[in-house]
């Protein structure tokens, strides 16, 4: 076992695991911000009218 490696396989996988779906959650509300954001670029005629963040 190498230095440093203090978890069994069972909590890497789960800790992978915890990983996987933390990406999927965080990569789908980037979408939909994404998505928020085109429309309001979209929907605004020119840039001075889009509302600052």
């Amino acid at each position: 076992m190498p230095y440093g490696v203090n978890m069994d396989a069972d909590e890497f996988y789960r800790r992978l695991q915890q990983n996987e779906e933390l990406k999927k959650i965080v990569g789908s509300s980037l979408k939909t911000h994404c998505q928020n954001l085109k429309e309001d670029t979209k929907n605004s005629s020119d840039f001075s009218s889009a509302q600052q963040v």
